[in-house]
């Protein structure tokens, strides 16, 4: 929670000196009438924490913590948005499993299904998808007494979001419900003890993987502020962006 403060700083240290906040792709469009373009910057934070149930027996649940940080293009072609991600996440299961940064890339498509940039009013569809680096942890311990190394790999993730949103001058409000897909391979290959095997694998996803989201967008000029938060079961997001519109 500390890096997360020190870099919410950095992020309001920039919006002084000209960056804004721009919603993700689950948010309204970043560019708005008056702006003089449709092309976006942003660098943005991201905290979750994601149930993940295992497919195989002899496998626990696991309760992912991660922290985003990233830098996001984005523009604007016949009413639709793409948005290109580029940055770094962790993955801590809370326990022994504490991975540090690792890349990760992400790409999204949002566009108006009712109103335009132009209306106060209107209803966003949105698709996004992200996929992660390995992490590596070696020395975990998997039963009393039994380390082993554990990997996460094939991780990626998804979201589709249907978002109303409606705005007031320069605020912007917003929500809807999201669909979010979750899947990553868990590996154990057994370090200690010699001759005691307990390699195996398992493939992982988010229950439940339907939620809620919703968040608020400051504007002002090019540049915007905005936070965002998701929920569905036991799974949270809390987000924040900065951004600045050409």
């Amino acid at each position: 929670m500390k890096r997360i403060a020190a870099v919410a700083a950095v992020l309001l240290a920039l919006l002084s000196n000209g960056a804004a906040y721009a919603l993700g792709p689950s948010g309204t469009l970043s560019s708005e009438p008056e702006d003089t373009g449709t092309v976006s910057v942003s660098a943005g934070l991201l905290h979750r924490e994601v149930r993940l149930a295992p497919r195989k027996t002899g496998y626990s649940p696991i309760t992912a913590s991660q922290n985003h940080f990233y830098v996001q293009a984005s523009d604007e072609s016949y009413g639709w948005e793409w948005a290109a991600r580029l940055g770094v996440a962790d993955f801590n299961d809370g326990q022994q499993f504490d991975a540090g940064y690792r890349p990760f890339a992400g790409i999204g498509l949002k566009g108006h299904l009712y109103g335009d940039r132009a209306t106060d009013f209107g209803i966003v569809a949105s698709l996004r998808a992200d996929i992660y680096s390995v992490y590596r942890v070696a020395g975990v311990a998997v039963a009393p007494g039994l380390l082993a190394d554990v990997r996460v790999k094939d991780f990626w993730d998804a979201e589709a979001g249907l978002m109303a949103h409606r705005r007031f001058d320069r605020l912007t409000v917003y929500g809807g419900p999201v669909f979010e897909y979750v899947e990553g391979k868990v590996y154990r290959t057994t370090a200690v003890p010699v001759g005691f095997d307990a390699t195996g694998d398992s493939y992982y996803k988010k229950q439940p993987n339907v939620g809620v989201a919703g968040g608020l967008s400051w504007k002002q000029n090019s540049k915007r502020f905005g936070v965002e938060a998701g929920a569905s079961g036991g799974s949270y997001t809390v987000g924040f962006t900065a951004a600045v519109g050409f």
